[in-house]
């Protein structure tokens, strides 16, 4: 029997059947009957984790390869978006990111904050939480070189 497009693969492996929901994980069962009725219960959506959680599995992954002094930093940056620690990520609005922003006349206290969203957002969009990464559309103050004197 062919399932329609975005609906979810059924196959048969040497050690059983197995379904692959929609955005979701491949799961073992003993018959076809079993892994077909899976597919019809799976409601399609997918979990979306808090900008907490998410910080959580940022800490087991990239915040690995910062310096001592960058992920104290980034922890400093975590603190300062306390207001969106318990809102699910799919939530979040352009408005709402650009309030986290708003308090810093610094540049790079804004360009911080929207660095640790972008990670944040990246793991999301790899968990197919949301489509795509809501910080590119942030505006920041202008930042001006200066130029020191020779």
């Amino acid at each position: 029997m062919k399932r329609p497009n975005g609906t979810g693969t059924v196959f048969k492996y040497k050690d059983g059947w197995f379904a692959t929901p929609p955005g979701g994980n491949r799961k073992k069962f003993r018959t076809r009957k079993e892994a077909l009725a899976y597919l019809e219960s799976f409601d399609g959506s997918v979990s979306c984790s808090t900008i907490s959680e998410l910080w959580s599995t940022y800490l087991l992954t990239g915040y690995l390869d910062l310096s001592d002094a960058k992920q104290k930093h980034y922890q400093t940056v975590y603190e300062r978006i306390e207001p969106v620690h318990n809102r699910e990520i799919s939530s979040l609005t352009i408005k709402d990111l650009q309030s986290l922003v708003a308090p810093y006349s610094e540049f790079y206290a804004q360009k911080d904050i929207r660095t640790v969203l972008s990670h944040l957002y990246e793991i999301a969009i790899a968990q197919q939480m949301v489509p795509y990464n809501l910080t590119k559309s942030m505006r920041l103050v202008k930042h001006e070189e200066k130029k020191g004197e020779a």
